[in-house]
């Protein structure tokens, strides 16, 4: 396949080349942070969430994590898909809240947490004390399709 145009002037990328060029940026970006990681001899780990990283419990394990592996640098970088960025290559583990196919990945269960459900203050539910998902089912409700919560 043909990535570049050459002539004795100049070069330029083909369709083909720059759908690899855009491929390729991050990759090389990623291959340069590593670079500069081992380099430095200090260590990062990136883990992806969609939303509230681990809810309650985020400021509790940030303050854990850097008592107990204070080499290791922590980010939690918050992405807009339903891997909290795994599949796209943009971190090292993450919290993930929504079904997903788990067979590509190592993985782990690390609880439960509630749900909520906002309603209107006149809507017939709004007295009671608990919905069960099922019911919920036969509703209106807005959803974020790619991380399975809440827009």
């Amino acid at each position: 396949m043909r990535l570049l145009h050459r002539t004795s002037r100049t070069v330029e990328p083909t369709a083909a080349g720059a759908r690899v060029l855009t491929r390729a940026r991050p990759l090389l970006a990623g291959a340069d942070e590593l670079v500069a990681e081992a380099a430095s001899g200090r260590s990062r780990l990136n883990i992806g969430h969609a939303w509230s990283a681990f809810g309650r419990h985020t400021t509790e394990f940030q303050r854990r994590w850097r008592r107990d592996h204070p080499d290791v640098e922590l980010r939690l970088v918050r992405h807009n898909s339903s891997t909290g960025g795994l599949a796209e290559g943009l971190c090292d583990l993450a919290v993930v809240r929504s079904a997903l196919d788990l067979k590509p990945w190592s993985h782990a269960f690390v609880g439960h947490e509630d749900r909520y459900l906002a309603l209107a203050s006149d809507d017939p539910w709004a007295r009671r004390r608990g919905i069960r998902l099922a019911e919920v089912a036969t509703r209106t409700l807005a959803l974020d399709r790619r991380t399975g919560t809440p827009p």
